[in-house]
């Protein structure tokens, strides 16, 4: 740093009061002493003799003037003054042995950082001991960051400020040399998947670029890759949140700031090297569906071969010159530290470029979801070929081509932008990138693709994207509408069938995350139908709402394309909503603890097979066949596995006599209570309670869900109906 190299750390453990520390000491006559406090003894002829004056060390500067010359004598006192003796120096308290170990580590890694930085930057190493270095100096950096955050707990360090700094410089360092490392290696591999000419080496055909970026990086998968690029991004964050801390001192900010440029382009870099990645990966696994494309007899592998080589090659040179102008922007702006715009970029022209981008990455996005969504019904059918594999590799590629993408224009500044280059994309940060030749996707097989520059720029390319944002205006408003929200809804109704409808396999396969269904499944604070809504909100996240299309689809005349695409959403919603009805109504039948919401839902799904008529229960003041206690028996459906479930039973009590036949007549302030129980505990009640409380189970309760006057009066109605019907019913209290 610029402070200069810390070569040792002083630490310091506060030493705990004496224990006498505020009592009187006795006071005795002290020994003659010598300059600097050695006492020495008086001979006994000396004894009654006035002791000669010593010269004294001057008190301050002030006085160096004066102690230059011999000391006169001073007349003896009058009567010795006992003098106290000077006091010892405080010794520092031992330090224990965790912090012993805690200052070993953070002095090694402050060394190895030292080390580190003549041996990091050198040009001449291989990628692959470049990367070695690398990840070992992010992971001593971090090391030491650690146990200096421990050891400032538990001991005072005077260089605590310095020693973080130096050790944050290093892992930014390390960062930086693997950033670096990767995008010369990511432009390497780029190369391999280009068309190659008919005469280049069967040799060169044969390595493909993941092959080699596997290779040079010394790991297993791409995703690896993908994980090492993301820790080196979050290094320079944590960097970048130190240097801009409130509570980082002045000159360790200067300090820091001295990296600060290198930090900032490397944070633009990083998201390039991202995208060359993906690149490399949705070239490679493109190229494999088009070989294997070949080979099977599957019509909808062969459309979707053909929608990735359309989606690959949309937009031209228009394309890109759009995103090579979007890349210099950024470059500006990550060197400014402000993302301003260049100065031959107008607002408008900006917005354009970044409409032409969002377009082209929401165009991969839709050819993305479809391939995952076939390559996910395959794997269901326990396929094990490459082709599902390639599917999945090239959806997951695009996936994070498209959030590189997009984070690209919104690393951007738009001015007065028009709102239609707003990015879809939320929560994205921006990092700029610096060479527009690797922001295009490499091309899918059969499709062409000539490299551009930055000063590259041609008349026809700029005339080709005003053309092309001319044929986009070209649409009504309801147009325009209906394909953004086409954009935000991806499942068709051929998918949804093919995986029935089942939120969990489509949520997979668009690459949501799955556990927040399993959250809500088992979430202690839900009962089954509070976990049903919070599914079903997840599904309305992530699919959309049935509302949108339906208002979307009555502003488009029948004879418009989109229209009919809006219908097939709509059926694959409510293919997705049946779905959804059925998993809830198995939870709720199988809830042990069932509630009013319980009995509610079903009625409404329609999922309740039989409610009994009223039957009389033998209660204390009954008069012939009027009494104050009645039963119904409520019997769901079968589960859709065919599984048979158990009865709730409804009691109620009223404050009068009354007949079974004559309860439904009753008014409302009659009934003094009205609850559901379960099969296991109709028969129990407040003597149980009492005996196993006696017992000792002072937690034993029988669950009793209260139900309301409307809900009362509901299955009342629906006794009315089955009678009317001619429906015979066994008595159910003979059946129980």
């Amino acid at each position: 740093m610029a402070g200069g190299k810390i070569s040792g750390l002083h630490v310091r453990a506060t030493a705990p009061a004496p224990a006498n520390a505020g009592a009187p000491e006795p006071q005795q006559t002290p020994e003659p002493q010598q300059p600097g406090g050695r006492r020495v003894a008086r001979s006994a002829e000396l004894e009654g003799l006035a002791a000669l004056p010593s010269p004294q060390a001057p008190a301050s500067p002030v006085f160096a003037g004066q102690m230059r010359r011999a000391p006169l004598p001073l007349p003896a006192p009058a009567a010795e003054v006992p003098l106290e003796p000077l006091p010892a120096p405080a010794a520092e308290a031992p330090l224990d042995a965790a912090v012993i170990a805690e200052k070993k580590a953070v002095e090694t890694a402050l060394k190895r950082g030292a080390i580190w930085k003549k041996l990091g930057g050198g040009a001449e190493m291989t990628a692959v001991r470049q990367l070695k270095l690398a990840r070992d100096g992010l992971v001593s950096a971090k090391a030491g960051v650690a146990a200096l955050d421990q050891l400032t707990k538990h001991a005072v360090v005077d260089e605590a400020d310095e020693a973080r700094a130096e050790l944050m410089g290093y892992l930014a360092m390390a960062a930086i040399s693997g950033i670096e490392t990767y995008k010369r290696v990511l432009n390497e591999a780029l190369k391999l998947e280009r068309p190659q000419p008919r005469h280049a080496s069967a040799q060169r055909e044969s390595v493909s670029g993941p092959a080699f970026l596997r290779q040079q990086a010394s790991l297993d998968d791409m995703a690896a890759i993908f994980d090492e690029l993301k820790g080196y991004r979050d290094a320079l964050d944590d960097y970048m949140r130190l240097c801009q801390a409130p509570s980082t001192p002045s000159a360790t900010r200067v300090s820091m700031e001295a990296i600060l440029p290198a930090v900032l382009s490397n944070r633009a870099m990083q998201n390039e090297a991202v995208r060359i990645a993906s690149a490399v990966v949705v070239a490679d696994s493109s190229g494999r569906l088009s070989r294997l494309a070949k080979q099977v007899t599957w019509p909808e592998f062969q459309q979707r071969v053909g929608e990735l080589k359309a989606a690959a090659s949309h937009g031209g040179e228009a394309l890109s010159e759009a995103i090579g102008s979007l890349e210099v922007a950024a470059d500006v702006g990550a060197r400014h530290a402000g993302g301003a715009l260049t100065q031959h970029l107008t607002p408008e022209k900006l917005a354009e470029y970044k409409a032409m981008a969002a377009e082209y990455g929401e165009g991969l996005h839709r050819v993305g979801v479809r391939l995952c969504l076939d390559a996910a019904a395959r794997l269901e059918m326990d396929d094990t070929s490459d082709l599902w594999r390639a599917m999945l590799d090239v959806a997951h590629g695009i996936s994070a081509y498209r959030t590189s993408l997009q984070a690209l224009c919104d690393s951007v500044s738009t001015g007065k932008a028009p709102s239609r280059a707003r990015s879809k994309t939320k929560g994205q940060a921006a990092s700029p990138a610096q060479e527009p030749s690797s922001a295009r996707l490499a091309e899918a097989p059969g499709a062409s693709r000539k490299p551009r520059g930055k000063g590259n720029r041609s008349a026809g390319s700029t005339s080709a994207a005003g053309k092309a944002s001319a044929a986009r205006d070209r649409r009504t408003g309801a147009q325009k509408h209906a394909d953004t929200v086409l954009n935000g809804f991806p499942v068709d109704l051929k998918t949804a069938r093919q995986l029935r409808g089942d939120i969990d396999q489509i949520a997979a396969a668009l690459d949501q995350d799955v556990g927040e269904i399993e959250a809500a499944r088992k979430n202690p604070r839900y009962n089954a139908v509070e976990a049903a809504d919070a599914i079903r909100e997840l599904a309305r996240k992530w699919f959309g709402e049935a509302e949108r299309l339906s208002e979307a689809q009555t502003s488009l005349p029948r004879t418009d394309a989109r229209s009919g695409q809006l219908a097939d959403r709509l059926q694959a919603l409510e293919l997705i909503r049946q779905r959804l009805d059925i998993q809830e109504a198995d939870e709720i039948k199988r809830d042990a603890l069932p509630w009013d919401q319980h009995l509610e839902r079903l009625l409404q799904r329609g999922e309740i097979e039989h409610v009994s008529a009223p039957i009389r229960l033998p209660s204390e003041g009954d008069i012939g066949h009027q009494g104050t206690l009645f039963e119904m028996r409520i019997q769901p459906k079968p589960c859709s596995n065919e599984e048979q479930v158990a009865p709730w039973f409804l009691h109620l009590h009223t404050s009068e006599l009354a007949s079974a036949e004559g309860l439904h007549t009753l008014e409302s302030d009659k009934f003094k209570a009205v609850h559901m129980k379960t099969s296991q505990e109709k028969n129990l009640g407040r003597t149980w309670e009492m005996l196993m409380r006696a017992r000792g189970r002072f937690d034993a309760k029988v669950h009793r869900t209260p139900i309301g006057h409307a809900l009362r009066d509901e299955l009342f109605a629906r006794v009315q109906v089955e009678s009317a019907s001619g429906r015979v019913v066994a008595d159910p209290a003979r059946a129980h």
